[in-house]
């Protein structure tokens, strides 16, 4: 069975920390704000380049948030069922999300009231926990608990094509810089579509023991980083081969993410085991770089920082930033929170850690980063604006 952010969610896996914030803490990992929203809160922030917040949340709302103001709630837009896909931000500023309620929403961020909010939206017919991705031409790719791949027209929602396939997809798409897209399925089958031949099939990758497959990042190079629940990241080629393939212990909820150094990080769900492998390495003895477990579970994808740093958030309240090139004493420093976490951070140009707990909580923490890594893809959704590619 796929894990699912909002399935965690939904099924009330509220897991609260042993221990409080009220703990010693260095300046890094300090707390800046926070902001309770109420509802189980899943969803990863998209970051507009303004600097406007934008979250969806288990109460069927998705918050703008401005953390300039005292008030950091700037609207609240609220669908008909949780939100858990996380929301992309179109070059116009039009925000994109799903809904467990079927539906596709385009928001206006400008709109003069919350009847104008929608430009538009589509319905699916089924639960959506997948993100949308956001193509070059303003595409909107997003999948869907029938098993389906839909495209709509960004600026008017309307049908282009779709894709099905044997199982759920509550994966997100990854767009390439050929324009392919990549899609992981719960049938097993990691999934390449021609975005400018009405997603024509260009090939389909299965996993090893036929398990789902999530979210993958994608290389400078066009190397596809595949996680699967049978615990193997898979790395195939832009041609659908497979590279390699790493086995981490435990099936993997996250995405990888990929270093300055190229190198890819990634995380087990069971035991939060993070390792660090060497794309280029010839077996997996000189392919692993460092492994740190963390003893808790990871739902969570990684963030890089532009210092290097690699913070992980953990099921169980804790972020941990990771030093990669310290393999005997990795951990930089350590917060804990009263709730777990299972959205992704996100880290902003001043080093602001931006993440949202499943308590209902919005934390803005001091990374002491100096913001986000510039490499292929460095957090999930690869961006700020969580377009995917």
């Amino acid at each position: 069975m796929m894990l699912s952010r909002s399935r965690l969610l939904k099924a009330g896996v509220l897991l609260a920390s042993a221990a409080s914030m009220n703990v010693a803490l260095a300046a890094a990992g300090e707390t800046l704000w926070s902001e309770y929203l109420g509802g189980n809160l899943g969803s990863t922030v998209a970051v507009a380049p303004g600097g406007q917040l934008y979250v969806g949340a288990g109460d069927y709302r998705l918050y703008a948030l401005d953390p300039a103001n005292n008030d950091k709630v700037a609207w609240r837009f609220l669908s008909e069922d949780f939100i858990g896909s996380s929301p992309a931000i179109g070059a116009d500023g039009t925000v994109y999300v799903g809904s467990n309620d079927g539906k596709v929403y385009a928001l206006n961020p400008s709109a003069s009231s919350a009847e104008n909010r929608v430009k538009w939206l589509y319905d699916v017919g089924e639960s959506i926990y997948s993100s949308p991705a956001i193509g070059t031409d303003g595409t909107v790719y997003i999948g869907a608990d029938n098993g389906k791949v839909y495209a709509l027209n960004g600026q008017t929602g309307a049908w282009q094509w779709e894709f099905s396939t044997a199982g759920k997809v509550g994966a997100s798409p990854s767009i390439a810089a050929d324009g392919s897209l990549y899609i992981g399925s719960a049938d097993g089958y990691l999934y390449a579509l021609d975005t400018t031949a009405g997603g024509t099939e260009t090939w389909r990758f299965q996993t090893t023991t036929g398990e789902g497959v999530g979210s993958v990042a994608v290389d400078a190079n066009g190397m596809v980083f595949a996680p699967s629940q049978d615990g193997n990241v898979y790395a195939i080629t832009p041609n659908g081969f497979q590279a390699w393939s790493y086995n981490v212990g435990s099936k993997i909820a996250s995405t990888p993410v990929i270093l300055e150094n190229g190198y890819v990080a990634v995380v087990s769900y069971e035991s939060g085991r993070v390792v660090i492998l060497n794309p280029a390495a010839q077996d997996d003895t000189a392919r692993l770089v460092l492994s740190h477990t963390l003893n808790e579970k990871v739902f969570s994808t990684p963030t890089v920082g532009a210092d290097g740093s690699l913070i992980v958030a953990t099921m169980a309240g804790k972020i941990v930033a990771l030093d990669p090139n310290n393999s005997q004493n990795p951990v930089k420093w350590e917060w804990q929170g009263d709730s777990g976490f299972v959205a992704s951070p996100k880290l902003t140009a001043e080093g602001t850690l931006h993440i949202t707990s499943i308590d209902g909580t919005y934390y803005a923490l001091d990374s002491q980063t100096g913001g986000m890594a510039n490499t292929p893809w460095p957090v999930f959704g690869k961006n700020l604006v969580s377009t995917r590619r």
